[in-house]
């Protein structure tokens, strides 16, 4: 089966660390209620998490390929900085958290 690459241009990317960054507040909305919630609720928060961390790899890609825009910059970082304030608190929950990696750091299959 061959991999398809995926690319993003400007556009995707302003799409994607919007939908990304509203995708990490939501989760760390539900932690005061996570021991509230039954199992079977939990798995369907944390079930689809890993199509996150792709996409925050692909955002790590267009940074580590593109010159980002003043607003650009601004949101990547604003992501950024959710992800390591609340990494810890998604895992507990049992959310599968991957860091996105770029450049030499990214290894390729």
């Amino acid at each position: 089966m061959d991999l398809i690459s995926v690319n993003y241009d400007s556009r995707d990317f302003d799409h994607f660390v919007r939908a990304l960054t509203s995708h990490w507040e939501d989760a760390v909305e539900l932690r005061e209620q996570w021991g509230t919630l039954d199992p079977r609720r939990r798995l369907i928060y944390v079930e689809d998490w890993p199509v996150n961390n792709d996409i925050h790899q692909h955002l790590a890609d267009y940074v580590a390929g593109y010159t980002l825009t003043e607003d650009q910059r601004e949101r990547w970082a604003e992501l950024n900085k959710l992800v390591a304030a609340h990494r810890k608190d998604l895992e507990d929950m049992g959310y599968w958290v991957r860091i996105s990696q770029t450049g030499k750091d990214r290894a390729v299959a």
